[in-house]
């Protein structure tokens, strides 16, 4: 069975339930302004707004090009959802984050000049990354609206707060379940992923530098080292970590005891030892100069955070038309395009139960901000009540131990 319909019989459970929780909230007055991965987790949700009366015109949906699957966003459009035409281009000789933003709030200018916003009740902002924030206060600097954001990542929570978006957000990306629970399976999707490539590559017995020690290259580099067996060793410029948890502080002191982690000056003089460098920090770890006169000149870089920030990469991409191509200078390898290893343009990238708690959080976010404009007591009880749920599914479905 191939990776589009593997899970066709998947019912989003969970999904389902926040639906019930939420029945009776009315979204006929609402508009949505969502910048998300276009997977079917996704288009799931998106549904869900519709039965509460949701619009399908009110809803403004843009997806980034490499996480973006083809066949999700041709059902969205033919639901009727107006989404953003760039959702799937992929110029290589440009920076992703740059374009980007440029297009997101172009096209929002020229798509809202069409609305008559004097019919809607307030506007919600769901967003993955904070590039809808950005634009939306860009766009409704003089707006009389409510309006309202939710966040999911942590990359995305920091553009938020350095870009002073002054509108009421909350932020997905601090609930403690989505923290927790989420960040072993996309540790562990992107071990798989690094141990396709090398693979791939025949790169065997490689020593490999992991830059970012946030959740997500915690994980990734426990994987890789305990699992995989891979030598690995860990760095990081600014390690701050708003919800330390013992089994993360745990990953962090056995590199630390093992010799194995890195002032961060000192894994930019030894980044020639390393043949594969991991990026997880969220902004750019390395510069031109710096692979050239540094690295290891056959050396391959891995991305695992958003966009492709980690690397230069259109130093790689001159010659590449394809989003997860992997991309050559000289004997230098920059691996899917420089975007996010977790991300190949299949409809599911995890099973799908893997990552619904992440969604379904979202998907409450939304109803009850169009019911309260705000998270009260109700927020905090679904949550609660849909977590408990998705972990007697992870082990009904033998995804976890009990």
């Amino acid at each position: 069975m191939n990776r589009t319909n593997q899970y066709q019989d998947h019912r989003y459970p969970l999904l389902a339930h926040v639906s019930e929780l939420y029945d009776g909230v009315d979204m006929s007055d609402v508009l949505v302004l969502a910048c998300q991965h276009l997977l079917e987790p996704q288009l799931h949700m998106f549904r869900s707004f519709l039965a509460c009366g949701l619009k399908p015109a009110n809803c403004l949906i843009a997806g980034k090009c490499y996480s973006t699957n083809h066949e999700v966003l041709a059902e969205l459009c033919a639901l009727g959802f107006e989404v953003a035409p760039f959702s799937n281009r992929f110029d290589p000789v440009v920076d992703f984050e740059g374009s980007y933003k440029i297009l997101l709030e172009n096209w929002l200018i020229n798509v809202l000049k069409e609305y008559n916003l004097h019919k809607i009740r307030h506007i919600i902002v769901l967003d993955d990354g904070g590039h809808m924030h950005e634009a939306v206060s860009r766009v409704f600097r003089t707006c009389n609206k409510c309006i309202v954001g939710i966040e999911q990542t942590s990359s995305g929570k920091a553009r938020i707060e350095r870009l002073g978006v002054r509108f009421t957000r909350h932020m997905v990306a601090s609930n403690e379940f989505k923290q927790r629970e989420e960040a072993p399976f996309i540790g562990a999707l992107g071990a798989e992923r690094i141990d396709s490539c090398l693979k791939t590559h025949t790169i065997t017995s490689p020593k490999i530098l992991v830059f970012g020690l946030g959740t997500i290259g915690r994980h990734t580099a426990a994987q890789l080292y305990l699992k995989n067996g891979f030598d690995v060793w860990v760095t990081d410029q600014n390690y701050v970590d708003p919800v330390r948890k013992l089994s993360d502080e745990r990953v962090c002191k056995m590199f630390a005891s093992r010799g194995l982690r890195l002032e961060h000056a000192d894994a930019l003089s030894r980044l020639g030892e390393f043949d594969v460098i991991v990026g997880a920090t969220g902004s750019q770890v390395l510069t031109t100069k710096q692979i050239v006169e540094r690295s290891h000149p056959h050396a391959t870089f891995i991305s695992m955070s958003s966009g492709d920030t980690e690397f230069p990469a259109y130093m790689f991409r001159r010659n590449s038309h394809g989003v997860h191509r992997d991309c050559m200078v000289g004997n230098r390898r920059l691996a899917n395009a420089g975007f996010p290893i977790t991300f190949k343009g299949n409809r599911h990238e995890l099973h799908p139960l893997k990552i619904e708690l992440t969604i379904a959080m979202l998907q409450a976010s939304v109803m009850d901000l169009a019911c309260r404009y705000g998270q009260g007591p109700r927020y905090g009880l679904t949550i609660h009540k849909v977590h408990r749920h998705w972990r007697e599914l992870l082990v009904e479905q033998e995804l976890v131990s009990a």
